[in-house]
């Protein structure tokens, strides 16, 4: 069709906007067909082709290159790319010219395959070096080009980025032009963000380009974009920066611009922006373990005067968390390896001590600073023997001083064993405290007798924490005493769940390292030590299993425990050990059916911690088997499993997706008030009724929400609607959680809505007509019953605004007799929300 010539050109643009499509959707969906279209597609790239053919035509090739396998493609390049390329130089379109650049860009993927084929390749085939090095002239022009779109600049830097990335040793000679034209972007104040990111990609090039030509001159260009008033410019600026010094750690250039570079760092590390905090400290770590600050005493001086301040103060914060403490943590470890003058060990220590010592700082804090001062420890060339014996001295010692004191101890004494314990904690994750104290299990154990609850948590924590650096040693520690001591099972299953936590994370971090190999390696020279570290963590893990005979048998006993906090724990535990052991969960389901209803209650809740995403192929065959605890008679099982079941269509949808049919009834079930869940108690001279089922009905309505979110193009919205109107008779929580929902499908599903418009109106006429409280009524249930009430009326607006809904004579009813009516106060309230003067 595409190759009859009378074919007119708005017939030809719809074919090529479907052909984009099934390209978009379907793996190599053209085959060896791609061969056929040639001539057609030349065709609507000539000159005086419609600018909006021309588009579809290039939008079309730029998702060809990129979806289909490049040999598929290779075969038509010489047919295709001399139109392809014309188009970039003869549109006067800047949208033609803009989107025949990016399909330019695209080609380079088709172009570059066969220099990968063989593994110690760096250089590119020459069967297309002819075709490269047009597409370079193509672009340059363009490149060099000042008076034209803000698109078609942005296009062209990024293309020509593309191309000296992946052809730097086709071109050779030709690059210094091409770099140079980069350099003066970079200092255009409309370009400089788009080149700025597009340098990272040509600094961590494979072919290793020669930048000196431009290195010194962005270097200082980007130095000076990190006081500008532009996050997003300061974030690439510093990622740049870093990619920049990684590769180009010793040229001279950056070693004599180092210590300018780091002045402007240390102005961006503050609590207001974690995230350009977390970049400043890769950054610095990155020039602390190159040769750059080594080779420069000017920059070692702002690290000490400006850059470990700055440290210091941001350890003081509450919000200090996530990739900002784990640079943080970077930062410290190859600080204490710099062994330089009052960056050592010994200065570290006293001032992270300080730290710890204040009294006014926060749990996060205090957490956070114990981290820091785990990872000098650690990081130490000799280990730091007497600063851990420090620490059990006054775990000892405050023991002994509160056992002999004959009135309350000093509040100093209580703080000195929390703090003890929490750095011991950190440390014994990182280093073998087995030889330094073998008492020191017992010590930390003796803590749990004491009153102050902060401290059995930082006990419980750092008797887990040791563990994990010497399971052989310290684990039957913590399984024999879950098993003496009835009073405090708590806090060593507490214990347990760190040591299993802990492996489980680290096995999914090797699991995600397996998977990015290629980012892994370009790293590997810059972090020595990293390979060795990985090793340790994966035998860890191993080391575990070897005692799942212990673990699991101990597990399960506790799942049957009567505290629902016990539960919770070995919930946790079962799910994060199934992650280690997959054959663990065929042990789960066959609990299902154990008579007791808190062990199916802990199981299923236990599902929760295996849902990662290397788990799934286990999960989806057995999945259906846990979410049929729907049916159990237990409603606590029941509840359970809602709440499972929730977590999994929130998290992992694609687990339910075939199952939705069978459950999604049982699910509807739980939100039906059943009367029989209900009873009268006594309290005093009142009576009070009590719901046993609201929990559960909260429960299956969050379900239903979460559904509507996730799944709703699997879902029968009528059958969903009609459950959802029973919620509009429930307690107020749920009335506003429907409103919610029916507020989203009136604008994704309104037809569906408008079918079932008389179940709707029913429940709103009656609350708002029966629904206001006595005057006698506490304030809290006046102001909540007001609440709701605005809430009904925004979702009445938004029903008011489908299509034909005046057509429904029971709503046209609803809205004359109940909300414009003169007997009730609604019509003011109503109209103030549809003129948008009360926001909710």
């Amino acid at each position: 069709v595409l190759n009859e010539k009378k074919l007119k050109a708005e017939v030809k643009t719809h074919i090529f906007t479907l052909l984009r499509e099934i390209v978009a959707v379907l793996d190599n969906a053209l085959g060896e067909e791609v061969l056929n279209i040639v001539e057609g597609i030349n065709s609507c790239l000539k000159k005086d082709t419609s600018s909006n053919l021309k588009n579809e035509v290039l939008l079309f090739l730029r998702n060809l290159f990129e979806t289909h396998d490049p040999q598929l493609i290779q075969p038509i390049l010489r047919d295709i790319s001399p139109q392809l390329f014309a188009a970039v130089g003869e549109s006067v379109f800047y949208k033609t010219i803009s989107e025949a650049i990016r399909a330019c860009k695209a080609i380079i993927r088709v172009l570059k395959v066969d220099s990968m084929e063989d593994d110690d390749s760096t250089g590119t085939n020459n069967e297309f070096e002819d075709i490269i090095i047009n597409l370079y002239e193509t672009i340059l022009p363009r490149l060099k080009s000042q008076d034209i779109d803000l698109e078609v600049k942005e296009a062209s830097i990024s293309c020509a980025s593309a191309i000296v990335s992946n052809f730097g040793d086709v071109l050779q000679e030709r690059l210094d032009e091409c770099l140079g034209i980069l350099l003066d972007r970079l200092s255009n104040e409309t370009t400089r963000l788009t080149t700025v990111k597009e340098l990272v990609i040509v600094a961590e090039s494979p072919l290793n380009i020669n930048l000196n030509s431009i290195l010194g001159e962005s270097v200082g260009l980007l130095s000076t974009f990190l006081r500008k008033n532009d996050r997003i410019l300061q974030q690439s600026s510093l990622t740049t920066l870093n990619t920049l010094l990684k590769h180009h750690a010793d040229n001279k250039e950056i070693i004599n611009l180092l210590p300018g570079v780091l002045q402007e760092i240390s102005g961006l590390i503050n609590d207001n922006d974690l995230h350009l905090s977390h970049l400043a400290f890769i950054l610095t770590t990155t020039a602390i373990k190159g040769s750059a600050v080594v080779e420069n005493v000017n920059s070692i001086d702002i690290i000490r005067e400006q850059i470990v301040p700055k440290a210091y103060y941001l350890i003081k914060s509450k919000v200090l968390q996530g990739l900002a403490l784990e640079s943080l943590l970077n930062f410290f470890a190859a600080l204490i390896k710099l062994n330089k003058k009052d960056l050592g060990f010994d200065t570290l220590f006293k001032n992270l001590m300080e730290i710890l010592n204040d009294t006014s700082l926060a749990k996060q804090s205090i957490n956070a600073c114990a981290k820091c001062i785990a990872v000098i420890c650690a990081n130490r060339s000799k280990k730091p023997k007497k600063t851990i014996l420090s620490f059990i001295k006054n775990i000892q010692g405050g023991l002994n001083s509160i056992e002999s004191a004959d009135k309350a101890p000093d509040d100093t004494i209580p703080r000195n064993i929390l703090i003890s314990l929490r750095c011991l904690g950190e440390i014994g994750q990182q280093i073998d405290l087995s030889k330094y104290s073998k008492d020191l299990p017992t010590t930390i154990f003796n803590c749990f007798d004491l009153p102050d609850e902060e401290i059995k948590s930082n006990a419980s924590f750092a008797l887990g924490g040791i563990t994990i650096g010497n399971l052989d040693n310290y684990l039957p520690f913590i399984l024999t005493h879950i098993s003496e001591n009835l009073d405090k099972q708590y806090l060593l299953l507490h214990s347990l769940k760190e040591v299993v936590c802990y492996h489980c994370k680290f096995n999914n971090k090797n699991s995600n390292n397996n998977n990015n190999n290629n980012n892994n390696n370009n790293n590997n020279n810059n972090n020595g030590g990293s390979s060795k570290k990985k090793k340790k963590k994966r035998k860890q893990s191993t080391d575990l299993l070897q005692h799942k005979d212990a673990i699991i048998p101990l597990l399960f006993e506790h799942a049957n425990n009567e505290k629902e906090g016990i539960r919770n724990i070995v919930a946790e535990c079962l799910g994060r050990f199934a992650c280690l052991n997959f054959e663990m969960l065929d042990m789960l389901k066959e609990e299902l059916q154990n008579n007791s209803s808190f062990i199916r209650g802990c199981v299923i809740s236990s599902i929760k911690y295996t849902m990662i995403d290397e788990a799934l192929p286990q999960l989806l065959p057995i999945i259906k088997n846990f979410f049929d605890l729907l049916t159990d008679g237990d409603l606590q099982v029941r509840r359970q499993t809602l709440l499972t079941f929730n977590y999994a269509v929130h998290n992992q949808p694609s687990l339910v997706y075939e199952h939705l049919d069978t459950i999604l009834p049982d699910v509807y079930n739980e939100t039906h008030i059943n009367d029989s869940l209900k009873r009268t108690v006594k309290v005093g001279p009142f009576k009070h009724e009590i719901d046993d089922g609201l929990e559960n009905r909260k429960a299956a309505f969050e379900c239903m929400y979460t559904l509507m979110d996730t799944c709703l193009s699997r879902l029968n919205v009528n059958t969903f609607l009609q459950n959802l109107t029973s919620g509009l008779s429930d307690v107020s929580d749920i009335k506003m959680m429907c409103y919610i929902m029916l507020d989203h499908l009136c604008v994704s599903c309104p037809s569906n809505v408008l079918t079932v418009i008389d179940l709707i109106v029913r429940p709103i006429t009656d609350f708002l007509k029966n629904g206001k409280p006595k005057e006698s009524a506490v304030n809290q249930e006046k102001e909540r019953y007001e609440e709701t009430v605005r809430f009904t009326l925004r979702t009445i607006r938004s029903i008011e605004q489908i299509n034909n809904i005046y057509s429904s004579q029971s709503f046209k009813e609803f809205m004359e007799n109940i909300i414009y009516s003169d007997n009730y106060d609604f019509s003011n309230k109503y109209s103030a929300i549809k003129n948008g003067d009360i926001d909710i």
